[in-house]
């Protein structure tokens, strides 16, 4: 029997486990591969100590600076865009858009490229928050499949979407939704009505979007009709909106507007013949495939066979005329094929009539940003799809635009521009991140942060680590051959990978579900192979061209630190070098999904001196080679603080470097190590190549992977298989009130030694905090709570202004915001102390031209309140 591998994390290497690859494994493994896995996102969470008095002028009495000297070398082809603001056109024809990143002659990584990786890298290996780090977004979703119909087609029609027109106030902006009533109509009554009046006969039924649909009309869209409740039309399947149609087009006693959406599928379609009985013969002049096409005549269908003449190259419509047994061979799997298709196929367009009463959405900005990121190009807000780029010049000019909605027409829950819209998801990427653990959602900062600094929505941290460009050797660099091909893949919304599953599946969790959690961390796993490039593009509009350069070229750069603590340099020495373990990889630039980007980074020597050294005048002149003694200590009281940090509720757990955590992050940054088994490798083989490619979309749902893969509920499995403890035993008895006393200082020789102690102020430097108020105000601080701060601001005094304007409240805004003012004004709090709180509000406060009417009334009453 197979057996899987466990990878040993203490020596880089892989190595035989206990477990067999069983039947139970055959349950849990799947066909699903990807270039791309998780780092599963921690239960605990570790705050940075007393970030609030990090400081650039106020030193830590243990405080390290200096600078790392470094050398990266690429071990694969590495790409990064040269810079510039390059058009899509200039990156598939312009030489100096396609070349590797340049400054004058010299081959350069900028600095961010080099910081991006190891950052990450420490927001893994110091269990970070995952807030801010990740674009909080609230997906959509519609599958039609069978086996998903509880997931979007039972929504749908329960929710039974509204028709309404939506327009824009041309001064403010607001929008506005006019409920209406909307009957279904068919297609070729209208292609009938359109003839009717001498117009051009639209061709409605080829796949396209609506745009092009309302470009095809000739003459106005409103017309007069009937209702009929039994059209006796081709499909009959529920889709929610009943059987009542639309007749007499023109000359009925009901008015109203045609409206069209998109047409998702060709009404002319292929059947493959390859499934014919093989005593079947297929003409030889014929291609294997035949069409069902709507007579232009007579609007019957009628079987016609698409081939190329032998004597010519010119293609001709047959018909199946001959052969006897091949034509009623090829009738029979014509039928079964269109008897299943036309369940599917879209045949009706809309009528809305008998409009409501108009109303505003009231929660607009919520609405707006939802529906503005379904309707979009790769989930890029300012870029509309092509159906909202039509509709979105058609509002500005103060025009209706047909949509449907669910819920209340004022307060709607989510607006599309087709009757069947993607649905948004119960849950936004912020909820499934909280579902693991509600400390990744909190505003407090963590190591990394600490580290390099971060902008918040109202605070910010400037770093204390910077990293230089890397500038190349030129001999060692050799640029390879121009690249043209694809870069992109699937989108975060493919749940068998993102969403956390069990193994086996049983039920698929998405972010419908009020448990559901994603994966972690996403990283692209190194590997020995070389790149895999897709095929060429069929259409540039998706494809990119550049030049990358080889493996073995080699690059230069400096880490300088500035009042860092030892265990925060043992971090970054750490995240540098992976703790010393010269098999393991980063991950920069473009293409990673396709094996480009690995490079080793190691340290050339470091010129590093602490307060002591500034103090005595010691700063050593001579940089220091390899790790210093300053860079080795701090990495050993990195691994030392956070192994007090993992055994914090259960002393007994292995240590941090045994964590799920560390075990997939290194797998997956060692080239050797080779992806969990599934059920088509073989064990002790190189299954890493096919493993780490993306799975095909095909032509059609028969070749689709993605569909079969959820079909045979399938996940993406883990990189490395691992059997140590998990995080719901290791911290199952951990609190949210665990993770936030991280913020205090630490104890026994972690314990912070701050700006204001004996030994910095021997430096010269002092703390000036306010001691009395500011001390009341963080001992309610970690609480977030609003009762409590109105509490504490009631009983301040006016001879406590002073102090209290120094408080900087930002830190609280998730609870002290815009939200809370009109509670506030009602408050019994002092008004002098009232109108100070109102100022520091208002100093991380600041309208957002996205707020509707309520956030610009109470943004308004605030400003009152303090006086401006």
């Amino acid at each position: 029997m197979a057996q899987q591998q466990n990878y040993n994390v203490r020596d880089g290497q892989k190595q035989r486990g206990p477990q067999q690859h069983n039947r139970r494994d055959e349950e849990r493994c799947g066909p699903i591969r990807a270039p791309y896995n998780f780092v599963p996102l921690s239960k605990m969470v570790v705050f940075a100590e007393r970030s609030a008095s990090i400081s650039h002028d106020v030193p830590f009495s243990d405080a390290i600076c200096g600078t790392i000297e470094c050398e990266l070398v690429t071990t694969s082809r590495v790409y990064i865009r040269n810079g510039g603001n390059w058009s899509h056109e200039q990156i598939l024809n312009n030489k100096d858009a396609q070349s590797f990143f340049k400054i004058d002659r010299d081959y350069v990584i900028p600095g961010t490229s080099i910081k991006g990786p190891i950052r990450n890298v420490i927001e893994i290996i110091s269990f970070g928050r995952m807030k801010g780090k990740v674009d909080d977004r609230r997906y959509s979703v519609r599958d039609l499949t069978k086996d998903n119909k509880g997931l979007y087609v039972d929504r749908i029609i329960k929710a039974s979407p509204k028709a309404a027109w939506l327009t824009q106030d041309k001064v403010s902006r607001e929008w506005f939704l006019t409920p209406c009533d909307f009957i279904r109509v068919e297609q070729n009554d209208l292609i009938a009505y359109q003839k009717e009046q001498d117009r051009r006969v639209p061709n409605i039924k080829a796949k396209q979007n609506a745009k092009s649909k309302y470009a095809q009309w000739e003459g106005s869209r409103i017309v007069t009709f009937n209702y009929s409740t039994n059209s006796g039309t081709q499909n009959q399947r529920t889709d929610g909106v009943g059987t009542k149609r639309a007749v007499d087009i023109g000359s009925g006693s009901e008015q109203g507007t045609i409206v069209f959406t998109g047409q998702p599928a060709d009404h002319e379609f292929s059947v493959s013949l390859d499934s014919l009985p093989g005593n079947v013969r297929i003409p030889d002049n014929l291609e294997k495939k035949i069409y069902h096409r709507p007579n232009k005549k007579s609007g019957k269908n009628e079987l016609v066979c698409k081939g190329v003449m032998l004597s010519s190259d010119k293609r001709v419509l047959l018909e199946l005329s001959t052969n006897g047994r091949f034509r009623e061979a090829v009738e029979t799997l014509f039928e079964r094929s269109y008897n299943e298709r036309k369940k599917y196929v879209k045949h009706l367009e809309f009528i809305f009539y008998n409009e409501g009463k108009r109303a505003q959405i009231e929660n607009l900005e919520k609405i707006k940003e939802e529906f503005e990121f379904i309707h979009s190009k790769n989930g890029e807000t300012n870029k509309p799809n092509d159906e909202w780029e039509y509709w979105q010049k058609q509002l500005k000019k103060g025009e209706k635009v047909p949509v449907f909605y669910v819920g209340d027409s004022a307060r709607p829950k989510s607006i599309g521009l087709a009757y069947m819209y993607r649905l948004p998801y119960e849950h936004t990427v912020l909820d499934a991140i909280g579902h693991t653990s509600e400390c990744h959602v909190m505003p407090y900062p963590d190591l990394s942060d600490a580290i390099f600094g971060f902008i918040g929505e109202n605070d910010g941290l400037k770093g204390r680590v910077y990293i230089s460009a890397a500038i190349a050797d030129p001999s060692t660099v050799k640029e390879a051959g121009l690249e043209y091909t694809v870069l992109g893949g699937p989108k975060p919304t493919y749940y068998p990978n993102y969403i956390d599953q069990t193994s086996p599946v049983r039920t698929y969790k998405t972010f419908m579900d009020s448990d559901c959690r994603i994966r972690g961390w996403k990283r692209y796993p190194a590997r020995k192979h070389d790149v895999t490039i897709k095929p060429r593009p069929e259409k540039d509009r998706v494809a990119t061209r550049f030049i990358p350069i080889e493996r073995d070229a080699r690059f230069t750069f400096s880490v300088n630190v500035h009042n860092l603590r030892p265990f925060e340099l043992g971090t970054l020495i750490w995240a540098l070098t992976w703790g010393g373990r010269e098999n393991l990889r980063h991950s920069i630039g473009m293409g990673k999904p396709f094996g480009y980007g690995q490079a080793k980074i190691t340290i050339t020597s470091t010129q590093l001196f602490d307060v002591k050294a500034i103090r005595e005048n010691e700063i050593p002149r001579v940089p220091e080679s390899d790790l210093g003694s300053l860079a080795q200590a701090g990495m050993l009281a990195f691994e030392d603080y956070m192994n007090q940090k993992v055994k914090l509720t259960n002393g007994d757990a292995p240590d941090w470097i045994d964590t799920p955590q560390l075990v997939q992050l290194m797998a997956m940054a060692d080239p050797e190590c080779q992806p969990s088994l599934g059920k088509t490798d073989q064990p002790g083989g190189d299954n890493q190549k096919r493993k780490l490619q993306f799975m095909s979309i095909g032509k059609g749902t028969s070749s689709n992977e993605f569909l079969k893969a959820k079909d045979s509920k399938c996940r993406l499995e883990p990189h490395a298989w691992f059997d140590g403890m998990q995080d719901d035993e290791r911290f199952k008895s951990l609190k949210p009130d665990d993770c936030i006393g991280f913020l205090e200082s630490g104890n026994g020789r972690f314990a912070a030694d701050l700006s204001g102690d004996n030994e910095a102020a021997t430096v010269g430097v002092q703390s000036d905090m306010p001691k009395s108020v500011l001390d009341k105000f963080n001992a309610i601080k970690r609480q977030n709570s609003k009762d409590k701060f109105f509490e504490f601001f009631q009983s301040l005094k006016e001879q406590d202004i002073v102090e209290l304007e120094r408080i900087d409240l930002s830190a609280v805004s998730s609870v002290l915001n815009i939200g809370v003012v009109d509670e506030f004004d009602a408050s019994d709090i002092m008004p002098a102390v009232k109108a100070t709180v109102a100022k520091l509000m208002l100093s991380y406060i600041s309208p957002n031209k996205k707020w509707d009417s309520n956030k610009k009334a109470r943004y308004e009453k605030l400003k009152a309140i303090a006086g401006v």
